[in-house]
């Protein structure tokens, strides 16, 4: 079951998820300036959802329109299991 979840998680994420370049401007507001360069390519692709692990950029929430949540909520949400 563990490969099935697994599998069906790669599946979406290579779907509907994009991988971009950092950008050579940092996003305001963010503490870590490696991650505030990601953070503004994301917001510079009017990302409207950033998936991350990272304890700090979770703690903002948001950026502009952009949600930041983690992986594993961003999963439920979208099987309807939460």
């Amino acid at each position: 079951m563990i490969d099935s979840t697994f599998d069906e998680a790669m599946l979406f994420f290579t779907r509907y998820a994009a991988t971009l370049p950092a950008s050579d401007t940092r996003a305001p507001g963010v503490p870590d300036p490696d991650d505030a360069l990601i953070i503004a390519a994301a917001l510079s692709a009017d990302a409207s959802l950033f998936v991350t692990g990272d304890k700090a950029l979770l703690a903002l929430e948001s950026l502009g329109s952009m949600q930041i949540v983690d992986p594993r909520t961003i999963f439920m949400k979208l099987r309807g299991l939460a």
